[in-house]
C-alpha cells in the first residue's frame, strides 16, 4: 500500500510547476513518516495506512516528525488510508481515501 501511495503521488507532481522534495523520515526513538514533502520552506507529512478507521494513534509519526522540528514550518498532516470520506483524525492530522490520489 505504501509503495502505491508514494508512487501515485510523485506521479501527480510531475505535472506540478515546482517540484518538492521527498523524504522519509524516522526518529531513533521509532517514530516515523512515510512521506515528507518540501514545498516553498513547507515541510508535508504524509502518513499510508491501509486502515479504514484511522485513530489518533496513527498520528504518532507525524507528532514526533513535528517535536523532532520544532523550528521548521511543518504543516498539517495528512494520512492517506481507506477512510470513505476526508475526516479529521486530530486536530492538524485529515484522513483522505486513498483513491483521490
Amino acid at each position: 500500500m505504501e509503495t502505491w501511495a508514494v508512487t501515485e503521488i510523485v506521479k501527480a507532481i510531475q505535472s506540478w510547476p515546482t517540484k518538492p522534495a521527498l523524504y522519509h523520515y524516522r526518529s531513533h526513538g521509532g517514530g516515523e513518516v512515510d512521506l515528507v514533502l518540501e514545498i516553498d520552506g513547507w515541510l508535508f507529512p504524509v502518513e499510508i495506512k491501509s486502515k479504514s478507521h484511522p485513530t489518533r494513534r496513527d498520528t504518532l509519526g507525524i507528532r514526533s516528525f513535528r517535536e523532532s522540528f520544532p523550528r521548521e514550518r511543518v504543516a498539517r498532516g495528512l494520512i492517506v488510508s481507506a477512510v470513505e470520506k476526508p475526516e479529521w483524525v486530530s486536530e492538524d492530522t485529515l484522513a483522505i481515501p486513498w483513491w483521490t490520489l
